[in-house]
């Protein structure tokens, strides 16, 4: 038999028991909620009939205490337990409504029952205990009878209600059995089943395992064949693309180092250009040179003739300095004027005062005559205070322009004088630098010899080089094509090892052994040397 008929026909087993225990569980569970159902049903009968006999007792003893008491609270409180026991019955009717006719006879004997005991507490009330006790002992239709009647039917109901639940509780225990042991049956042989089916597939797996492992074994090895075999054509490869990179840095090195030659070539030929111009020019710098120590000397007796027209100036501003201290003193002049008039307009005014009214208009005039001396005094005053300040400040300008004159002067001189021997020193540098310039045109002429020489031999190194590279990405391209093959041969195994895992997982059922494969493989590829540390190495010399 094939192992998946056998996991199939296994597995339809299981699914076909756990339907039919799925089946007689619901059979049993629906059969118990309709056992649980009646019991809530008796339950309720029997409390409903608990509390009937409770309010037939109550209505019996209310009744008798209105006997003896001839209390109407009794009697009232008896009619209240007469109702509650219609609600009892009427509860029992819509618990079982096929007792309809039974709970109505309980309820015609209990109202039978108040009525009597009515009757019989009115004729204690009215006709004394003879009579009550004649209604109480009537035969029949009496208190005690229509009680033993009422009694006797609650118990007949009762004794019904005890047996229906007792009934009730003996179907469920059976139901209960019932499913224990079918469950119990069933589990026994779907354990049955699964031990077969295990047993079926052990001994089909076995062989398949060991095939597996087999498989596994030989992947291992081509795995690890591979491994080194792209180890290898890697290291070929980055051999080669270093080799390849080295020989085009080379050729670049060399393009650059050609190149660099020839701009040194062409920056001798401008080299010997710059030194013919740098003659020229320095020619040209000592002509300028020349003239400037001229011009220098000019400057120097030019701000001498500066110095000598500042002073003229100085001079005349003095002059008019000195007219302004003639007008000072001429301001003073007019102020004794001021005052003087000042005084006669006093004594006028002391005069016009003595001729009384006929001095009046003199006395007017004075007054008049002094003001205007006042004005003048003070506009004399003023004059002098301007000129005074004039004066001052002139002075004080021309004191300060001397001053900075002369420094300005005094430092022109010396800067000038500077200049001068500065401008001697450079002709004498320029002296040297013609010499200087006629050197390095010479070195420059044998510079561009010996680059000339040296970019003839660059041009040979780098066909050569060239010709190197060529050869390099030969090789490369090569030892690229086996790394592609050595690839497509690992993407192969790999895919082989992952078919081997996949049935051994579905045979044993575990993936840890991979991992414990993969490190073990790991570990021995690492201990194998690979093609390139196997081939023979150079000795250094």
């Amino acid at each position: 038999m094939k192992l998946n008929t056998v996991i199939f026909s296994a597995a339809i087993v299981l699914f076909g028991l756990s339907g039919i225990v799925s089946i007689e569980t619901m059979i049993s569970l629906r059969s118990v909620r309709s056992g649980y159902q009646l019991l809530e049903v008796e339950n309720g009968i029997e409390i409903a009939l608990q509390s009937a006999k409770y309010h037939i007792v109550q209505i019996q003893q209310f009744l008798t205490d209105a006997s003896l008491t001839k209390e109407k609270d009794s009697i009232r409180e008896a009619k209240e337990n007469l109702d509650a026991l219609d609600a009892d019955i009427a509860k029992l009717v819509l618990l079982r409504p096929e007792k309809r006719e039974v709970y109505q006879k309980v309820s015609s004997q209990a109202h039978e029952m108040s009525e009597v005991g009515l009757e019989m507490t009115t004729a204690y009330w009215k006709s004394g205990q003879a009579a009550g006790d004649a209604i109480m002992k009537r035969p029949g239709t009496g208190l005690d009878a229509t009680s033993e009647r009422l009694g006797k039917t609650l118990d007949e109901i009762a004794a019904g209600a005890d047996k229906r639940q007792s009934d009730t509780f003996s179907n469920l225990g059976r139901i209960l059995e019932s499913f224990q042991a079918r469950t119990l049956a069933i589990s026994l042989l779907s354990i049955l089943i699964c031990g077969l089916s295990f047993y079926f597939i052990y001994r089909k797996t076995k062989p398949l395992a060991q095939t597996a492992a087999d498989l596994a074994t030989n992947s291992r090895t081509l795995r690890s064949a591979a491994q080194n075999l792209s180890a290898s054509a890697s290291g070929i490869a980055a051999a080669s693309s270093q080799q390849a990179a080295a020989t085009q840095q080379t050729a670049a090195s060399l393009e650059e180092i050609r190149a660099m030659v020839g701009r040194t070539f062409e920056g001798a030929e401008g080299l010997g250009r710059s030194a013919s111009d740098s003659n020229k020019s320095v020619s040209e710098g000592k002509v300028g040179l020349n003239e400037l120590v001229d011009r220098l000397h000019t400057i120097e007796s030019g701000s001498a003739r500066m110095v000598s027209d500042v002073q003229a100036g100085n001079r005349e501003v003095m002059g008019i300095v000195s007219i302004i201290s003639e007008i000072g003193n001429k301001t003073k002049v007019i102020n004794d004027i001021v005052f003087q008039t000042k005084l006669l307009s006093f004594n006028a005014s002391v005069e016009a005062a003595r001729a009384g009214e006929h001095g009046k208009g003199f006395a007017v005039v004075a007054e008049e005559v002094g003001n205007l001396a006042g004005m003048s005094g003070r506009a004399a005053s003023e004059i002098s205070s301007m000129l005074s300040d004039g004066i001052a400040k002139v002075e004080s300008i021309i004191q300060e322009n001397n001053r900075k004159v002369e420094g300005s002067i005094r430092s022109s001189r010396e800067e000038i004088s500077a200049g001068v021997e500065s401008a001697k020193l450079v002709q004498a540098t320029f002296d040297r630098i013609v010499d200087q310039v006629a050197d390095v045109s010479r070195v420059g002429d044998e510079i561009k010899s010996a680059l000339g020489e040296q970019k003839r031999g660059i041009e040979e190194i780098g066909k050569a080089i060239a010709s190197l590279e060529q050869t390099t990405i030969a090789n490369a391209n090569a030892s690229g094509e086996v790394a592609k093959v050595s690839q497509s041969t690992s993407q192969t195994v790999e895919q082989l090892d992952e078919s081997v895992r996949a049935i051994q997982f579905a045979v044993s059922g575990a993936p840890v052994a991979r991992a414990r494969e993969e490190s073990r493989e790991d570990s021995d590829i690492a201990g194998e040397p690979s093609v390139i540390e196997m081939a023979p190495k150079k000795r250094s010399a």
